[in-house]
């Protein structure tokens, strides 16, 4: 019985290895087609504006509360206690409003952020999928994302892509200001599987 079991493990490594052998696959580097790409740029600038935009708005809140709570400090052992508690309140109801505002401002940078980067990494993605279909490739991996821990040079399409993308119209930004925080790459686990009909490669 152990010997059969053997045997059978033995039988299913091997057809196993048939079927990696008839996957073909490419490696390809994600952070340098990135950083090549002009919209990249825009879109960091965009980012970074739109974050400034909104530090400004949040430290000019902070600025008003700090002016209040000078001025409660300064009067406070002259108020009566109504003008004591009325301006306690003034200034719980801000820092409550600095809070909301805060949370506000991270939601709507990431929204931004999102929106910025989605059409930059659909040029990417549709590229590297096209240079897959073209080269009989089945799946693409990022080098960027620290899963190859060997890849052959030959089978490195970062040059290919980078050729098709200067064929490609740029990519459409939206219009508007942005905040910073850098051109995040998308997860997934640096993975491009091609659409069906990529042309098999076996």
């Amino acid at each position: 019985m152990k010997k059969l079991v053997v045997k059978v493990f033995a039988l299913c490594m091997l057809l196993t290895g048939f079927g990696l052998k008839a996957q073909k696959t490419a490696h390809v580097d994600l952070d340098s087609l990135l950083a090549m790409m002009p919209e990249s740029k825009t879109a960091q600038d965009r980012m970074t504006a739109k974050l400034n935009e909104l530090q400004t708005f949040l430290a000019s809140l902070k600025t008003k509360y700090d002016e209040v709570l000078a001025n409660f400090q300064a009067k406070g052992p002259t108020m009566s206690q109504m003008e004591s508690n009325d301006a306690q309140e003034e200034l719980a109801r801000m820092e409550q409003r600095i809070q909301q505002r805060q949370q506000e401002a991270q939601q709507d940078y990431q929204a931004f952020s999102a929106t910025m980067q989605k059409p930059i990494f659909e040029k990417v993605n549709k590229a590297i999928e096209t240079v897959a279909k073209e080269n009989k490739y089945n799946y693409v991996l990022s080098k960027a994302e620290g899963l190859v821990l060997y890849a052959d040079p030959a089978d490195d399409i970062t040059g290919l892509v980078k050729k098709k993308m200067d064929t490609m119209p740029l990519a459409k930004l939206p219009e508007g200001a942005g905040g910073g925080g850098g051109i995040q790459k998308p997860g997934g686990g640096g993975v491009v599987k091609p659409k069906p009909g990529a042309g098999g490669g076996k």
